[in-house]
């Protein structure tokens, strides 16, 4: 609010020119090849992901190979 009469302009307006600025940033961010994700959240790089895709097929591939690894030891 104090913004706005500062400015001499509605607070619609300042709200709007907020918005138009987030948009630019976020754009700007994911120009730069960076994600906004929770915080929480997991992330894993491609390169790594595609790797334990390849691992992962060659262990299914092979029936012992995927039974002592996703066999529980008794």
């Amino acid at each position: 609010m104090a913004l706005s009469k500062t400015l001499g302009v509605s607070e619609s307006k300042i709200s709007r020119l907020k918005n138009e600025a987030l948009e630019d940033a976020l754009a700007l961010i994911y120009l730069c090849g960076f994600k906004i994700v929770d915080e929480d959240a997991v992330t894993i790089r491609r390169d790594a992901l595609q790797f334990m895709r390849q691992s992962l097929a060659r262990v299914l591939a092979d029936d012992a190979m995927a039974k002592s690894v996703f066999e529980a030891d008794e």
